[in-house]
């Protein structure tokens, strides 16, 4: 048993931490940066759309705290293939609404004509969470959040002030700065080695383990399944059970078994839903990776 799907997206979402000149503060920003072009068959793939649906010309919208404009698109035909022709400027947002999820639509006439698409790094970056950001040239570029495992030797890690770091070891979290443009304060640390990170609740206590030099490479995940017909923030809303893949090394998503997926009430201390596909309202779902929960 394996879905694989080989998938090209039309926008590439990078986020990354950027230092404010002499100071200990960071901003957060997200680039969206357009392909030139695409084939037909991914663009629908991405869409979750016949290809004979795809019209001739469209626009490509993006939804999160604003609608975006994005794209514009038109179809050129060959004998042997179709590809998509995609005219953009680059795009960027800034701290909160660079946290938000970003989804993709598609437009005709100024009428969706397609249901909301996910897309790699556009989820929502959650403030009970850590975010893990790894220096890529110089550059602090969003890996994780949550739980998370590199092969780097450090990583900048965002955490709110509930969250209480714990080095294991010889390892070290040093405070090195605040991000800026956030209602709450958010502090960032610079992480070598194994760390355990605890969120403080009034009921229960999450955990989160982050690990630099690690021989295990973080995991890229991202749900694919039928998006409600409306924006919804700070989650997502799917019409019955979203499936979960993974971003192979050889660019593709492969889907992950439903028993490492473990589904619970949306609520602190959730109790497991034995029958997830009966559930109607929100709920929460946890990847089992080693008997830990990400």
């Amino acid at each position: 048993y394996q879905a694989t799907i080989k998938t090209l997206y039309p926008v590439i979402i990078t986020r990354t931490l950027n230092k404010v000149s002499s100071t200990n503060d960071y901003q957060l920003e997200m680039s969206l940066d357009v392909q030139k072009n695409i084939p037909l068959e991914a663009l629908a793939s991405v869409m979750e759309m016949g290809v004979d649906k795809i019209p001739h010309s469209f626009s490509l919208e993006i939804l999160g705290d604003l609608r975006i404009l994005l794209a514009q698109g038109r179809q050129v035909l060959s004998t042997q293939s179709s590809t998509i022709l995609l005219s953009a400027r680059p795009r960027r947002v800034m701290n909160r609404s660079a946290a938000g999820e970003v989804i993709l639509t598609m437009r005709v006439l100024g009428t969706d004509i397609s249901s909301s698409s996910s897309i790699p790094n556009g989820q929502n970056l959650e403030l009970d969470q850590p975010w893990c950001f790894v220096d890529k040239n110089g550059i602090w570029i969003f890996l994780a959040t949550g739980s998370c495992r590199t092969q780097d030797e450090k990583l900048l890690v965002v955490l709110n002030q509930s969250a209480q770091p714990r080095p294991i070891g010889k390892s070290t979290c040093i405070d090195v700065g605040s991000l800026s443009g956030f209602d709450s304060p958010m502090s960032i640390f610079e992480i070598q080695g194994m760390v355990e990170i605890t969120y403080m609740e009034e009921d229960e206590n999450t955990r989160y383990t982050i690990q630099t030099s690690s021989p295990d490479s973080h995991r890229e995940l991202i749900w694919k399944g039928k998006r409600a017909e409306y924006p919804s923030s700070p989650f997502p809303v799917f019409c019955g059970l979203p499936k979960l893949y993974e971003l192979n090394e050889e660019g593709e998503y492969v889907r992950l078994p439903e028993r490492n997926i473990e589904w619970v009430y949306a609520q602190r201390g959730g109790a497991k839903i034995e029958q997830p596909k009966k559930h109607t309202g929100p709920l929460d779902a946890w990847f089992i990776d080693n008997g830990r929960r990400q």
